[in-house]
């Protein structure tokens, strides 16, 4: 049982964790942030005369990015999540709510459907759930998506999960198979693959609603999805139970879990009147009435054979584990990202371990125990490395802890240099699609900062091996590039700390990056700036990458 000291280390901890998550360091798997979130979330609902006011359980999550982002008409929530029964108990207690609906959680992309004025517009990822990317083309495929609806004037928006079933990812690869082409792993992937590229799979896509966010909602849970029937939406299945009922009907729907055409990771348990949902009302992530009682993870053992250290666009040491490949959800893994060294040391891994590997629902892959009493003799720990694996230079200890290390060497080591402008050309940032090799024979002719590649002309990429159309394609393409808004710039330039939303606010306070490098550059200005980005132009990679984009930017 955790006690106040305990609590107060381990908030510490996470607050240091959070840091280092959130400006792009990776220094701790999901699957653990969230777990020793968890922990501190459950002795704050015990002890909330001890809660931390900076404590990581109350404030939102990252941004998430896409290319095209567009702001949520009404915010897209997550869920809290329950891993096991009484979890699941303590959340019914706590609200003390008389009713609930039970429904599925579906394995897909939850999507929000705008309807103007009775006839549909756009549809929208979660992303953050205020910002979500723009997905209206491959969804208006979607036969079964009503396209009008019976509504009067103003805004409707029904939140549904797009998925693919079963059957029809079997249908789909035994075509692809004879294209000869790569089938997919499993029913989501499918589903994110066809919907974002709008191929002509997208009739096959289904639909199921969960809520109405905009339109008539101060009603039952069950009348609201009941009147999405009636306006032609599927609204899928649901029990509405009294709070005794809940785990037995949790447990029902999770034992159809193999019968069914579509694929599930969990049973959602929500409030069934509209009272109890405005009483409770919403967390800072979370809706304060609801709750996700989730699937464990599929995992698999496999051997451990070695660990190589990756470095990223800022430099920082990645370590990534190399396993015999085995299979989790349909896909060959034979990788995980160990983000730190702390990750390493709390399992103790060495090289030759058998390990037990997990594929999260986020598809990730993550080392999560290893099985001591199968660890051979000639078992050895993994060698940190004192220099970059990529140019050389000696590496420096980022933490007190020293689980964090850093490449300085920012403007000539190689993988740096690539993994930025990986970032910044990519479908997140100016959707230009240079590959590897491409953008490596770049870098070797000169290219190190962001702004440089926008002297280069069609000569250059021909040298890098494109034919002459697509170098002129290339080039015509960096000039557009320089008429996106400066949002998209702002968001991939590799700033620490800054997320889409972030640079949407900075480009809307500053209206142009010159006016933003001048407060930089003004001494009494700049105390009103973040720390994080005040470090970032004062090193020799940030100064000249914002100093290089506010003359072709303005």
């Amino acid at each position: 049982m955790l006690n106040k000291t305990g609590y107060d280390e381990l908030i510490t901890l996470l607050i240091a964790e959070s840091v280092e998550y959130y400006s792009g360091r990776s220094s701790i798997p999901d699957a653990m942030f969230n777990a020793l979130l968890n922990i501190a979330q459950q002795y704050e609902l015990e002890f909330p005369e001890h809660l931390h006011t900076d404590s990581p359980t109350q404030k939102i999550g990252i941004t998430l990015f896409g290319s095209d982002k567009i702001r949520h008409p009404v915010r897209m929530w997550s869920l809290s999540n329950a891993y096991d029964i009484p979890a699941l108990e303590k959340f019914i207690k706590r609200t003390k709510i008389g009713e609930f609906a039970v429904e599925y959680k579906y394995d897909g992309l939850s999507i929000d459907l705008i309807y103007v004025n009775g006839k549909f517009t756009t549809a929208l990822t979660r992303g953050d759930g205020i910002y979500g990317t723009d997905v209206t083309f491959g969804v208006g495929q979607i036969e079964a998506i009503p396209k009008e609806i019976s509504v009067g004037d103003g805004v409707y928006v029904v939140h549904v999960e797009i998925i693919l079933p079963s059957s029809a990812l079997e249908a789909i690869n035994a075509e692809l198979d004879q294209e000869e082409t790569e089938p997919y792993a499993n029913c989501r992937n499918a589903a994110a693959g066809i919907l974002q590229s709008g191929n002509r799979f997208c009739p096959l896509l289904v639909h199921k609603a969960f809520e109405l966010a905009a339109g008539d909602i101060d009603t039952e849970y069950s009348m609201r999805m009941f009147n999405l029937e009636e306006l032609g939406f599927d609204a899928g299945f649901r029990r509405v139970v009294e709070a005794c009922d809940v785990p037995e009907a949790v447990l029902q729907l999770a034992s159809m879990r193999e019968h069914l055409d579509f694929e599930i990771d969990g049973v959602v348990v929500k409030a069934e009147h509209y009272s109890d949902r405005l009483e409770l009302g919403y967390g800072t992530k979370a809706p304060k009435f609801s709750i996700a009682y989730k699937f464990a993870p599929e995992t698999a053992h496999t051997v451990l054979e070695d660990v190589v250290f990756q470095v990223s666009g800022m430099g920082f040491l990645n370590p990534v584990a190399k396993l015999s490949a085995v299979t989790l959800g349909g896909v060959e893994v034979t990788s995980a990202n160990l983000h730190n060294l702390s990750i390493m040391r709390t399992l103790d891994l060495q090289i030759g371990d058998t390990v037990e590997v997990a594929r999260l629902a986020d598809v990730s892959n993550q080392i999560i125990g290893v099985v001591i009493s199968e660890r051979p003799v000639d078992a050895y720990c993994v060698e940190v490395p004192t220099k970059c694996p990529s140019c050389g230079e000696k590496l420096d200890e980022m933490s007190e802890r020293k689980v964090t290390f850093r490449c300085v060497n920012h403007l000539k080591c190689p993988d740096q240099v690539l993994a930025r402008f990986k970032r910044y050309l990519s479908p997140e940032g100016m959707a230009i699609p240079l590959n590897k090799n491409v953008i490596a024979k770049l870098i070797t002719l000169g290219m190190k900062l962001i702004p440089d590649i926008y002297t280069l002309n069609p000569v250059h990429f021909k040298v890098a091996g494109m034919s002459e159309k697509q170098a002129a394609v290339t080039k015509l393409k960096l000039d557009e590039a320089l008429k996106r808004p400066l949002h998209k710039h702002l968001a991939v330039l590799g700033i620490p700390g800054v997320s889409f939303a972030g640079a949407v606010e900075w480009a809307n306070l500053y209206g142009n990056l010159q006016a933003l490098v001048d407060d930089l550059d003004d001494i009494e200005a700049r105390d009103e700036l973040p720390s994080n980005l005040i470090e970032f132009y004062e090193s020799e990679l940030g100064g000249n990458t914002l100093k290089g984009m506010s003359k072709l930017l303005g």
